[in-house]
């Protein structure tokens, strides 16, 4: 049986090891208690048994006391994957959700944007299912125990010829850029493949709201199941905290997770630039011409400037950037409001991104400085940054409303994302106590607006 997540123990190591994972059986036997436990711990990784199992003892010695024969074996995690073949059988992968401190719009024009990771996740787990069915479990996008059908085999996947007016036509379009994900025309299996899922996705009036969350799967899936393998059945399971169409990339966050869920799922030895090259790729079913900053930062995590400048990491400040995020409840369209962003700087000129351009980059400077220095220089920024949105026409009175709410509290805010909807965020004192931050969200709590403070410059994707 597995073990009571009810009697999760308290000890540090114990703690570690119960988030990995546990496998009790009772064998007892009418004498007393019997157990025998399989542990799974990095703790473990590259120590021989003998010391695991002293681990394992010193972290139980109150209760093996009580415990009549107690047998165990441990395993890293590598070590488990191999000895119950999961690597074959399933895979699981995250991705963070990103806020954009500075940047928006300005980084379409390949100008300096500086995004971070917030403690919000998406998560994707593949497992192996039954015959040829492909059953998708995706609430967060309508999509609750939906199956698909597959043929019995390859050799039956049939194009519909639906490819050319779908979602995924996109993918054929030259991108500007060749790389890892790039769909090759000329490889008529994986033509056929598209074309197949094209007409999936026609034809079931069920999934025209989330066809874009099902076409990135459909083209994930096609481009990295290894031939031979496209029929056989999946079970797609992804969760999320991070609230679609809220400004915090949502749509990086699911196809980077999914990317890295595929490529493990499928021994293909994904790294980190393949993973962002196919989610960049995957993000141009979402929102047209992707710039590439969404899947950077929620692949490597932490703070990130975007364009990469090589040999040039932005550091993690060594003080604490304090951000609630308000949700204006508006959802909003990323491809529609850079659209709007173009036009508008058709009108006003292009100065105004050399502008965005400097606020950036003297943003990143600033995070080098003292607390006290650092913060004064970012609080002016973002009040600069977010008058130069509005300026693009990008805001929303609901993001007015939450911005104005905040300086009338004597705090700077600003858009965070492509705005006309989603998130604002307001930058909160390096001294601000959980009594005022409470306050705030109080103030935004009566104008209908839900509001949370986020922790920022976390890990990127992980597949624990």
């Amino acid at each position: 049986m597995l073990a009571n997540e009810k009697a999760k123990p308290t000890n540090n190591f114990l703690s570690l090891l119960w988030r990995v994972l546990k496998e009790v059986n009772d064998d007892s036997d009418g004498c007393g208690q019997k157990f025998r436990v399989v542990v799974v711990s990095p703790l473990f990784e590259g120590k021989p048994m003998l010391q695991c199992h002293k681990l394992v003892n010193a972290a139980l010695k109150d209760e093996l006391q009580q415990i009549h024969a107690f047998s165990q074996k441990t395993f890293s995690p590598s070590q488990w994957e191999k000895a119950q073949g999961v690597g074959a059988q399933s895979a699981m992968c995250s991705a963070p959700g990103k806020v954009i401190l500075f940047g928006e719009h300005s980084v379409v024009y390949k100008k300096t944007a500086v995004a971070a990771c917030v403690s919000k996740r998406t998560k994707v787990c593949l497992t192996a299912g039954k015959g040829n069915t492909i059953l998708m479990d995706m609430p967060e996008v309508g999509l609750s125990q939906f199956e698909v059908e597959l043929p019995a085999d390859e050799g039956q996947v049939k194009g519909s010829g639906k490819l050319a007016n779908s979602l995924l036509a996109s993918l054929l379009e030259d991108p500007g850029v060749q790389n890892y994900g790039t769909v090759d025309k000329s490889d008529g299996t994986l033509m056929q493949r598209l074309d197949w899922w094209a007409g999936i996705i026609e034809n079931n009036n069920k999934i025209k709201f989330s066809e874009q969350a099902l076409s990135v799967l459909a083209y994930l899936h096609s481009f990295l199941t290894p031939r031979g393998k496209f029929c056989q059945g999946l079970d797609v399971r992804v969760t999320s905290d991070i609230r679609p169409g809220a400004g915090m990339g949502s749509s990086a966050a699911y196809a980077v997770a999914l990317a890295g869920a595929f490529g493990k799922f499928h021994t293909a030895n994904l790294d980190n630039a393949k993973i962002k090259e196919l989610a960049w790729q995957a993000e141009r079913l979402v929102h047209g011409k992707p710039s590439g900053l969404d899947t950077t930062v929620v692949c490597d995590g932490e703070i990130v400037r975007f364009p990469i400048v090589e040999n040039v990491n932005v550091p993690r400040p060594a003080w604490p950037l304090r951000i609630l995020l308000v949700d204006s409840g508006v959802a909003r369209n990323t491809k529609r409001m850079v659209e709007i962003a173009a036009e508008k700087l058709k009108e006003i000129g292009t100065d105004i991104l050399e502008e965005m351009d400097q606020i950036a980059v003297e943003a990143i400077r600033a995070l080098t400085l003292s607390q006290d220095e650092g913060y004064k220089i970012i609080e002016d920024l973002v009040e600069k940054n977010h008058k130069c949105l509005v300026q693009l026409g990008v805001s929303h009175p609901a993001l007015d409303q939450i911005c104005s709410t905040a300086a009338r509290l004597g705090l700077k805010a600003k858009i965070t994302g492509a705005g006309g909807g989603g998130n604002a965020f307001v930058l909160l004192p390096p001294n601000m106590t959980a009594e005022k931050v409470q306050e705030l969200q109080t103030a935004y709590q009566a104008d209908n607006y839900q509001s949370f403070e986020v922790t920022l410059f976390g890990p990127g994707i992980s597949f624990d």
